[in-house]
């Protein structure tokens, strides 16, 4: 984790956990569309992937929206005005 960033982990992780996410969901469908007896371990994993999915999803869009907006916003100083308050 970079210097900083306290909580927040890693672009790459968050980005290779959803698209490993949905590498597995897509492999899932394949083997549900394919036909056929599907065991009942890939419909619950399917199931699971498809409730989770929306929420990685989102926990990616927060990160990268955290990424543009700073933790504290910068006022720019008046110069006409010192750090009393008083004109100069």
């Amino acid at each position: 984790m970079a210097p900083g960033s306290e909580g927040l982990p890693d672009s790459p992780e968050v980005v290779g956990d959803y698209l490993t996410m949905v590498e597995r969901f897509q492999e899932l469908e394949r083997l549900i569309k394919a036909g056929g007896a599907v065991p009942s371990q890939i419909l619950t994993e399917h199931q699971k992937a498809l409730s989770r999915l929306p929420v990685k999803r989102e926990e990616l869009r927060e990160y990268v929206s955290c990424l543009g907006n700073p933790a504290t916003k910068i006022v720019p100083r008046s110069p006409a005005r010192s750090s009393r308050g008083f004109t100069t």
